[in-house]
């Protein structure tokens, strides 16, 4: 099964819960989470606007030994200064 694709799939329709079970699904079938399934996640909590949930995910990459690159940096701080502006 490619989590990534439903990860995103759910994401773009703003669906996180369904988004977060197949990250949960995925960890649980013992894969391996990539800097793109992180990136997924963090753009479909963005998306719905649920900033805390997106920042936690930095600690999630972590756990797993991926740090966060300058890319989920940017992503994360675009959403963060657009909340700012609204």
């Amino acid at each position: 099964m490619c989590y990534n694709l439903l990860i995103d799939a759910y994401g773009q329709k703003s669906l996180c819960k369904d988004a977060e079970s197949a990250y949960l699904e995925l960890i649980e079938s013992r894969c391996i989470p990539t800097e793109d399934t992180y990136a997924l996640l963090l753009k479909a909590y963005c998306k719905s606007g649920l900033l805390g949930k997106a920042e936690a995910v930095f600690s999630e990459m972590r756990k797993y030994g991926l740090p966060p690159s300058m890319f989920l940096y940017r992503l994360i701080a675009v959403y963060f200064l657009g909340e700012m502006v609204c």
